[in-house]
């Protein structure tokens, strides 16, 4: 993952301060098309699925915005500028602790620099394109075969998220959750100890919050309660 440390204090502090997120036009240097759907799809279905994937991508973009905005009202500027501070702003934030494990000793401060920068790196690589979605038949067997709805592969396409015709199948916030689990995993993370179900990620985050803030599972949790159609209090 490109780390933003040391300067990520002078970074996320600029734009809290300014009580907004950067504009997309600052990371966004060309606007190419990131949807591939396998020829074997009708030209009109094909066109309706990319323009759903899109906007579902778009989705994602606002859920790490509302994220982090969360991030910084709570936290960033809700309290003094000491990590004990800090630390205890992140223990009363009503989801981060659940998802990412409360803070218990001033080490863990890097817990929270460490997420922080995730998000931004997440939002960046969405932002900038550089993730791209594949719908292909082949893929069909496998999807099949795992019970999955998404995934990544690891090597020349570890940038693109290959959508399994059940993810079409779930709810839209589960389907832009399910799309930050696949860009978790586009920076190289697994499952920390084999993480894979919600109970898994809560038993996790209070256990190993360093693992936690590398999981997918937690993240894709976590998520989901910021997914811009809810209505939640940031």
């Amino acid at each position: 993952m490109k780390s933003y440390h040391p300067y990520i204090a002078c970074f996320l502090g600029l734009f809290f301060l300014a009580g907004t997120l950067p504009p997309s036009s600052f990371f966004q240097e060309e606007k190419r098309e990131i949807v591939r759907i396998t020829e074997e799809i009708p030209g009109p279905e094909a066109d309706s699925l990319q323009e759903h994937i899109m906007r579902m991508h778009e989705k994602a973009i606002c859920t790490l915005e509302r994220l982090l905005k969360s991030y910084q009202s709570r936290i960033w500027m809700a309290a003094d500028s000491s990590v004990e501070a800090r630390m205890a702003a992140w223990n009363a934030h009503p989801d981060i602790p659940k998802w990412m494990g409360k803070l218990k000793q001033a080490a863990d401060s890097v817990i929270m620099i460490e997420f922080s920068e995730r998000l931004l790196s997440m939002h960046e690589r969405l932002v900038n394109k550089e993730i791209s979605y594949e719908v292909k038949s082949t893929w069909l067997s496998y999807c099949q075969f795992t019970s999955t709805n998404a995934f990544v592969r690891k090597g020349s396409d570890s940038r693109t998220i290959f959508l399994c015709p059940e993810w079409f199948d779930k709810k839209e916030r589960q389907q832009v959750a399910t799309i930050l689990h696949e860009l978790v995993h586009t920076f190289g993370f697994s499952h920390p100890l084999n993480t894979d179900t919600p109970l898994e990620a809560v038993a996790l985050a209070k256990a190993h919050p360093a693992l936690a803030i590398q999981s997918p599972e937690n993240y894709e949790s976590l998520a989901e309660l910021y997914v811009c159609q809810e209505k939640r209090k940031l």
